[in-house]
């Protein structure tokens, strides 16, 4: 695995080892906060942090999803 070495502030590195989970290296950690989010991820997320959506507004959304076709892109 090629490595590179970065320089951040001492303010950077204190959210960042903040938001590391147990067992989490810092790389993982960086590749997890930078990806991409996806309606996907953000129900997830708001589903695991139990947020101001209820479970009711968060089935909703998931149905209206459900329902949506997919692009002919994809």
């Amino acid at each position: 695995m090629e490595r590179k070495t970065i320089t951040i502030d001492r303010e950077s590195y204190t959210r960042l080892a903040a938001a590391q989970r147990p067992g989490e290296t810092f790389s993982q950690t960086i590749d997890r906060l930078a990806r991409v989010r996806t309606n996907t991820d953000a129900l997830a997320h708001y589903r695991e942090k139990r947020s101001w959506l209820s479970p009711a507004k968060l089935a909703l959304i998931e149905g209206v999803r459900a329902g949506r076709r997919r692009s002919p892109r994809q």
